[in-house]
C-alpha cells in the first residue's frame, strides 16, 4: 500500500509537471533506409518529410503566414456576433463561418488562407483581425 501511495504521489507530481511545459516536437529524418552513414538517399527523405507534413508546413511559412489560429479559437473570438447571423451557420463547419467573417469584415484574401483546421495569416495581419473583433 506505502508503495502505491508514492507512485500515485509520483504521478500526480509528474503530470502537473507536464501540465506547465509547452511541448515541442523533435523530427528525426532518416538519411537512408538501411541507416549507414555518409550516405543520403533524397527520395527516402523527402518521402519521410513529405509524410510528416513538413513539406506542407514550409510550404506555408515560405508563403510569408506564419501565423496560425485553428478554427475553433476564431470561432471563440465570434461568438459575440448577433445571434441572427450566427444562425445563418448554425449546422454548417466552422470554416464556412470563418470564411464569410473574413469577406464580411473586408480582411483582404491575399492576407490569410484557409487550411484544413487552420487559418494561417501572414505577419501583421492577426492584429488586424483582433481590432475588428
Amino acid at each position: 500500500l506505502f508503495r502505491s501511495q508514492a507512485f500515485v504521489r509520483s504521478m500526480k507530481s509528474l503530470t502537473e509537471e507536464l501540465g506547465q511545459t509547452k511541448c515541442n516536437f523533435i523530427r528525426c529524418i532518416k538519411p537512408n533506409p538501411q541507416m549507414r552513414p555518409n550516405i543520403f538517399n533524397r527520395s527516402y527523405v523527402v518521402d519521410q518529410l513529405r509524410c510528416l507534413g513538413i513539406l506542407a508546413t514550409c510550404e506555408v511559412l515560405k508563403a510569408g503566414m506564419p501565423t496560425r489560429v485553428t478554427y475553433k479559437e476564431l470561432r471563440t473570438a465570434l461568438a459575440n456576433l448577433p445571434p441572427a447571423t450566427l444562425d445563418l451557420f448554425s449546422g454548417q463547419p466552422e470554416e464556412v463561418l470563418i470564411a464569410a467573417s473574413m469577406w464580411a469584415f473586408e480582411v483582404p484574401a491575399d492576407a490569410y488562407q484557409l487550411g484544413r483546421t487552420r487559418v494561417f495569416f501572414k505577419a501583421g495581419e492577426i492584429s488586424r483581425v483582433e481590432s475588428m473583433l
